[in-house]
């Protein structure tokens, strides 16, 4: 039961991470000098930081679900019609 518990909440973790990197990317297109906050999803919420440097962006995204961490980072290139995903990095925090 404890493994399986586990999974669901580090899971968890993830899928709000995943998320906060997603809705950061769409408010990248709305405006290209967002800089991050906290975002709440449900319960749970997230902490996202973005640094910028000309058009190049590293999003850095941290969620906490209970006592699981998930952290993923990103680096992005904006364009006027595009936005490209370079890198992307997860890992337990």
């Amino acid at each position: 039961l404890e493994l399986g518990y586990t999974l669901q909440k580090g899971g968890e973790a993830t899928s709000i991470a995943d998320a906060c990197i997603e809705e950061t990317m769409r408010r990248l297109r709305l405006e290209s000098d967002y800089s991050g906050g906290t975002l709440n999803i449900g319960e749970n919420s997230c902490i996202i930081n973005v640094e910028s440097s000309g058009n190049n962006r590293t999003i850095t995204t941290t969620s906490t679900v209970d006592i699981y961490h998930k952290k993923i980072k990103v680096t992005a290139t904006l364009s006027d019609s595009n936005t490209t995903i370079n890198t992307w990095q997860e890992s337990a925090e």
